[in-house]
């Protein structure tokens, strides 16, 4: 259980980081933040 809520808390952090990025016109290279992820993790 822990473990599972590390992981939403991580995706959370990523979502949020990933939000300001964009609403501040930064470049997001999608790809290259997702290169190592497995398909579970990309979906």
């Amino acid at each position: 259980m822990n473990k599972d809520l590390q992981a939403v808390k991580n995706f959370d952090f990523l979502a949020r980081s990933f939000a300001r990025m964009y609403a501040l016109g930064q470049a997001l290279d999608i790809r290259a933040v997702t290169g190592n992820m497995n398909m579970e993790q990309k979906a």
